[in-house]
């Protein structure tokens, strides 16, 4: 697997780390729940859990 592409992988799952404790930052702070910050930490996985079934696959020789 090429470098970058777990650097890529890794700054995918931190984006939705920072997003989701965001979220329930202002949910637990506030008592509110902002759909954007949902969407977007749900954007931020699914593209993780893309990256996890399309971009580590190997080739036989």
């Amino acid at each position: 697997m090429d470098k970058t592409k777990k650097i890529i992988a890794i700054i995918a799952f931190m984006v939705f780390i920072l997003v989701a404790g965001y979220s329930l930052y202002k949910w637990f702070k506030f008592g509110t729940v902002d759909g954007g910050s949902i969407f977007f930490s749900f954007l931020a996985l699914t593209y993780f859990f893309n990256w996890i079934t399309w971009g580590a696959t190997r080739r036989r020789r």
